[in-house]
């Protein structure tokens, strides 16, 4: 039987559309399966066609999203245009789902979204609304099983009266409805950046390899650290912290015997000795803080560096690849084998957030390309 679905649908950060769609078409081709794209300007979302629509499913367990930076999250999606009616929106979804099941079997779950766009933020209670209904009438027909390694049924309303329905693969695209984790800020935390980093230990890291290497014993040099956000989350698991930032640091944080505040220039200090994590923040051109994380890989001063990138308003696809080159040039004197995964979190805004592993501390829990 023929899928239904032939077209790939990737939720991104909203006005990063374009890079999306310029990331997903350079993979496809470089998996030979070439086609064409579609997005709009603020949308939270980009569609792509492979040239052969009945290759979707073979594209979708190809690209796996821990190799794309600006995608959230990746489903195949169906063709179907036809308006729902406000009156009954269960029946028509319903039957597009039972087509999908028909062919793939059942699934394991039902998620229900819309993208991060100021209208799909406005149709978020009606998705809360039909969730419950639809999960229900999919159990009872058999299409709704626990079994989670089985694909993920998917409804994305665009409007009150036009949603795709697709499925989505749970060891190829994202672990929550919609990609976006549902995380608490720390308390006490003194700023915003904290959920960065929280959000980037949870993407970037397995439990297995957070519990490695963000424990006690394990020390870090914290870049631009002021006021303290990524700094406390590191003292929180153990570590023992270099904060360095000419600027001042949340008060409760200078009573940790582990933390020791240089203030100096973030691009002037260099470590009395190696340490396992470099991090980051700097508000810098993100060509300077690629080639200081070189730098330091390359020096054997850090284990691993978790850094973000501010992009420019333009060509940021473009930018991303020379950060990502000059950290690769760096690194290819020492001839140290290295993995680098960068990734646009959804508490990321115009940045992207690094994780770079070298080999001198292999670990093959840490979720990186």
């Amino acid at each position: 039987m023929k899928s239904p679905c032939t077209r790939l649908f990737l939720y991104c950060r909203a006005g990063f559309e374009r890079e999306t769609l310029a990331e997903c078409s350079a993979w496809a081709t470089a998996a030979g399966m070439s086609g064409s794209g579609e997005c709009q300007e603020r949308s939270g979302h980009a569609l792509f066609r492979p040239a052969q629509s009945d290759r979707v499913e073979e594209l979708l367990e190809r690209l796996n999203l821990s190799r794309l930076t600006f995608a959230r999250h990746l489903l195949a999606v169906d063709e179907d245009s036809a308006p729902l009616p406000p009156g009954d929106r269960l029946a028509p979804l319903l039957a597009r789902l039972s087509a999908m099941g028909e062919r793939h079997g059942p699934f394991s779950a039902l998620w229900l979204g819309a993208p991060e766009s100021d209208a799909g933020r406005a149709l978020l209670p009606l998705c809360r609304a039909l969730q419950g209904r639809l999960e229900s009438a999919l159990r009872q027909s058999g299409l709704l099983v626990e079994a989670p390694h089985r694909l993920r049924a998917e409804v994305i309303f665009l409007s009150g009266t036009q949603a795709l329905t697709g499925f989505s693969r749970p060891d190829s695209s994202a672990p929550w409805p919609m990609g976006i984790p549902r995380l608490r800020r720390p308390a006490g935390s003194p700023s915003r950046a904290a959920m960065k980093l929280e959000e980037a230990l949870v993407v970037l890291l397995t439990p297995e390899a957070r519990k490695k290497w963000l424990a006690p014993g394990r020390t870090a040099v914290d870049l631009g650290a002021a006021p303290g956000g990524w700094t406390r989350i590191l003292l929180q698991d153990g570590l023992s912290v270099t904060a360095v930032d000419r600027a001042a640091l949340a008060p409760e944080l200078l009573t940790s015997p582990r933390l020791r505040h240089a203030r100096e220039d973030g691009f002037r200090f260099r470590p009395p000795r190696p340490v396992d994590w470099l991090l980051c923040d700097m508000v810098e051109q993100p060509r300077r803080i690629a080639e200081l994380v070189g730098l330091w890989a390359a020096s054997g001063w850090c284990r691993n560096a978790l850094f973000n990138l501010k992009l420019p308003m333009k060509k940021r696809y473009e930018e991303l690849q020379i950060c990502r080159n000059l950290v690769g040039q760096a690194l290819k004197p020492t001839r140290i084998d290295h993995r680098l995964s960068i990734r646009q979190l959804y508490h990321d805004r115009e940045e992207v957030t690094a994780l770079l592993h070298l080999s001198g501390s292999p670990d093959k829990n840490v979720r990186i390309v």
